[in-house]
């Protein structure tokens, strides 16, 4: 049998906008190499917003749960 932990993150306001700017580059993206293109465009985004916004993009139902949960 697999355990799943979850735990509770914080997520600073600024993650969480970087997060937002990303995911809708995400659902807008056109192009061959996604994480390439993330990279160039939002280098000062820290690993946690872009993991939140790719996931976010990956699950839509996950749109339903409330901020900080997603």
């Amino acid at each position: 049998m697999i355990t799943v932990v979850h735990k509770p993150i914080t997520v600073s306001n600024a993650d969480r906008e970087m997060m937002r700017r990303i995911e809708r580059f995400i659902l807008a993206y056109d192009g061959d190499n996604l994480l390439h293109d993330i990279e160039l465009n939002f280098p000062d985004a820290s690993f946690r917003a872009f993991f939140l916004a790719y996931g976010r993009a990956q699950d839509p139902a996950r749109w339903l749960k409330p901020e900080g949960e997603a």
